[in-house]
């Protein structure tokens, strides 16, 4: 190899202790350096994780709040169609109700008609029994009559 003539200046090399003292500056920078890159890189991980996790907890809080939301509709139409069954049912005994006041009503009717025209009979039979009582007293009263004055009938008597 090729020697090569390079003069260096003694008098300007520092000295060991300040190469030492450097090489400790420069080492502690590198050491600084090195330990906030992998903070940054930590901090960054946990940002992305957090992320992660957030958008996970998200889509699971929408997946919950969508089924919460069905199950409520649900809820919702049962009772819906529970009162349209209820006011069905009672529209229905109402209406079975009304039907039976209704025949009741009539029967009510007939059977009154029937008692009057019960009662117009007794009431003519009563009637008419009470002519043929008359009819009967008038015959007595006659034969009693015509048995007292001797089998004869006056002038006066005839109606």
């Amino acid at each position: 190899m090729a020697e090569c003539d390079v003069s260096i200046d003694k008098n300007k090399l520092p000295g060991v202790k300040e190469v030492c003292k450097d090489f400790a500056v420069l080492e502690d920078h590198c050491l600084a350096y090195n330990l906030q890159e992998q903070e940054i890189e930590s901090h960054l991980a946990s940002n992305v994780n957090k992320s992660r996790l957030v958008q996970k907890d998200l889509l699971v809080a929408k997946k919950l709040q969508e089924e919460e939301d069905l199950r409520a509709k649900g809820q919702n139409q049962k009772q819906h169609t529970d009162m349209w069954l209820s006011e069905r049912q009672d529209n229905e005994i109402a209406q079975e109700i009304q039907d039976q006041l209704v025949r009741q009503a009539e029967q009510q009717r007939q059977q009154e008609e029937k008692d009057a025209a019960i009662a117009r009979k007794l009431q003519e039979k009563e009637m008419k029994e009470e002519k043929k009582r008359q009819k009967q007293l008038e015959a007595n009263f006659e034969e009693e009559y015509f048995e007292d004055h001797g089998g004869r009938k006056s002038s006066t008597d005839s109606c």
